[in-house]
């Protein structure tokens, strides 16, 4: 559990679209090491096809180099919660940042996650499961104006309409 005080106040993750709510679910239960849980092979499997096991694996060892990499203890609340740390906002404007082809952003997104840890292999998993959400249509947002922008106007992807 979190202290009240970590949340981002506002945010509520059922109106930040499909790929948020999927992703953080999916990184919430692999921190907490819920792996085992059929649902979560199953889920991406159905998201992503063959290609989900990949992705669900990227998710793993992003969870697991920040939780063994970095040098401080990120706050997460449990995977079904409908709220949203300051730090898990913060994993979401990463991968948006990708999404959005916005390198520098990625890196201050990292930089502050890791806390001085290496931000090399995070960075690479965050690219890869950014990636492979938006060839799915699985836009990342970090704030609900960001979703319903989204929607008005497609994603930002340097005049591209995908990632591919």
């Amino acid at each position: 559990m979190t202290e009240p005080s970590n949340i981002v106040g506002g945010l509520d993750l059922n109106k930040l679209g499909e790929g948020s709510a999927l992703l953080l679910w999916a990184f919430r239960s692999c921190a907490c090491g819920w792996t085992k849980c059929s649902c979560l092979p199953a889920m991406f499997d159905h998201h992503f096809g063959e290609q989900g096991p990949d992705v669900l694996r990227h998710i793993l060892v992003l969870a697991q180099v920040i939780g063994s990499g970095g040098h401080r203890k990120i706050t997460l609340v449990n995977p079904n919660s409908a709220r949203v740390t300051h730090d898990e906002a913060s994993l979401l404007r990463s991968v948006e940042a990708v999404q959005n082809g916005h390198v520098a952003s990625l890196s201050a997104q990292m930089t502050w996650l890791m806390a001085g840890g290496s931000i090399t292999v995070p960075s690479w998993a965050v690219s890869s499961i950014a990636k492979a959400f938006a060839q799915k249509g699985l836009f990342v947002r970090s704030k609900c104006e960001s979703l319903k922008e989204a929607v008005q106007n497609g994603p930002e992807l340097k005049g591209k309409k995908s990632l591919r």
